[in-house]
């Protein structure tokens, strides 16, 4: 083996250190080069990060709507307004411009239009709503702008054709009412030349008119004029009928007298009804059958009809006169019992027996009576006043109608006063007139007292005519009493 070099391999040491110091500083500067570029990468991301943050995170970047924007950015051709070079976000400026254009119009701007289209969209539609509100109509509006606009451009649709129909109903009613006034002013001319022609008429009739006032105002002067010439002949005649007028008053106050005179003596003439007269019965009782049925007299030729009551008095004791006081319920001429006619035969008629009195039998011979009732004799009657035929103890004006009735039913006549041709009078329960204490005294029960009054004043004053002529005074149970209806009166 060679011996060594010991120069030689020193300086190949010295050589090689000399290399890798030099690689080592190279090295180091290109190290620090790099850390510092390293760093400022760093930095840079960092400040990329946070400046971008804020806009898109990094999960969503690789979402369906990035993707969607990158996909548009490569559109051709492109609605949103984008270059080769725009990105994805761009894309979306664009887009959110548009929308803001479509939603604010040419009022929206390019810096962040969104917010404010946004918020002025939700103010329009929340405004809208409130006026539809306002307006009642029932519009509504939702919360998305596309669902709004449809239904708003399809209620103005329907609105619009509203509006034309409207319009073609007015331009019919104009057309009709053009007619009308066109009619009218037919009618109106016609009604001014019917005006002009009565006019003229008139005028001629006023004109004919006056000539004739003229011509009786002439008249009337002459007659005026015959009238004074004649004034004296009338005055003398006046006194001369005034003379034989007086004559006449003395002859009339001597009929008078006399008449008076007349009527004294017929009043005491007049048959009273304790009199024969009026106590013979009308028929008697010729068959009593079982079941409470009997038979009389009185058939068709004797102008009887069913439904006529008689009272049945004793053949001995035969009909009971007329007390003197005929309108008190005192003595009343009640019979053996009361007997209304069902069947009408020719010379007989079948009667039902309608009460009789107690321990009283029906016999045959009894005699019947009905005070209204006469075959050869219509008895005039006058009936007032208020009655009660069901006795409940009101007395009342329907009542009275009743009585008329079977008055005028069973052959009697109803008259209109008290006079010398009235053969009975039948009143009703005396009036009676109310009192009231002092604090009770108001306008209707005033009217309450006066009428009260005034029919009190009535009923005396008919009862003092019918004592004066003597015509004999029934009450109504007397009366019931003597037509054999007391009993019927009350069912």
């Amino acid at each position: 083996m060679p011996p060594i070099n010991q120069q030689g391999s020193r300086a190949g040491l010295i050589t090689a250190l000399v290399v890798f110091a030099i690689l080592f500083i190279t090295s180091s500067i290109f190290a620090f080069q790099y850390y510092g570029q390293l760093q400022k990468t760093i930095v840079d991301a960092d400040s990329y990060k946070k400046r971008y943050n804020g806009i898109v995170l990094d999960n969503a970047l690789a979402s369906a709507p990035i993707e969607a924007l990158r996909t548009a950015a490569k559109e051709k051709p492109n609605k949103f307004n984008v270059t080769d070079n725009d990105t994805a976000m761009q894309v979306s400026l664009n887009q959110t411009s548009t929308l803001a254009s479509i939603i604010r119009g040419n009022a929206a701007g390019t810096d962040n239009p969104a917010g404010p289209a946004v918020d002025e969209a939700t103010k329009t539609i929340s405004d809208c709503q409130a006026q539809l509100k306002t307006a009642g109509l029932p519009q509504t509006l939702s919360s998305g702008l596309d669902e709004d606009v449809k239904e708003l451009t399809a209620a103005l649709i329907s609105a619009n054709s509203r509006i034309l129909s409207l319009q073609g109903d007015i331009k019919a009613a104009d057309v009709a009412a053009a007619a009308a006034k066109s009619a009218s002013d037919t009618a109106l001319a016609e009604k001014d030349a019917a005006f002009k022609k009565k006019s003229d008429d008139d005028a001629v009739a006023l004109a004919a008119k006056e000539k004739e006032l003229a011509d009786k105002q002439a008249t009337y002067d002459n007659t005026q004029k015959d009238i004074t010439t004649a004034g004296a002949t009338v005055q003398a005649a006046t006194a001369q009928k005034d003379a034989q007028i007086q004559d006449q008053l003395h002859q009339i106050d001597g009929l008078k007298k006399k008449i008076d005179s007349l009527e004294a003596r017929f009043a005491n003439r007049r048959p009273s009804v304790e009199d024969a007269v009026l106590r013979q019965s009308d028929g008697k009782i010729v068959r009593v059958a079982t079941n409470n049925v009997c038979y009389i007299n009185l058939g068709r030729h004797d102008q009887v009809t069913p439904g006529l009551t008689f009272e049945v008095y004793d053949k001995a004791e035969g009909v009971p006169g007329l007390p003197a006081n005929g309108s008190a319920d005192e003595q009343m001429p009640v019979g053996k019992g009361s007997i209304e006619i069902t069947h009408v035969g020719e010379t007989s008629s079948e009667c039902r027996v309608i009460k009789t009195t107690p321990g009283a039998i029906l016999a045959e011979g009894d005699l019947i009576a009905n005070l209204v009732y006469d075959p050869h004799t219509k008895y005039n009657f006058f009936v007032y006043g208020d009655f009660d035929l069901s006795e409940t103890g009101r007395p009342n004006a329907p009542d009275a109608e009743v009585i008329k009735r079977l008055i005028t039913q069973w052959g009697g006549k109803i008259g209109d006063t008290v006079g010398p041709a009235t053969d009975f009078v039948v009143l009703g329960a005396e009036p009676v007139v109310p009192t009231f204490a002092k604090d009770d005294i108001t306008a209707e029960n005033s009217k309450k007292v006066q009428d009260a009054q005034d029919k009190l004043a009535k009923y005396q004053e008919v009862e003092s005519a019918a004592k004066e002529l003597h015509i004999p005074i029934l009450n109504q149970n007397r009366f019931l009493y003597y037509v054999g209806f007391y009993d019927q009166a009350k069912r």
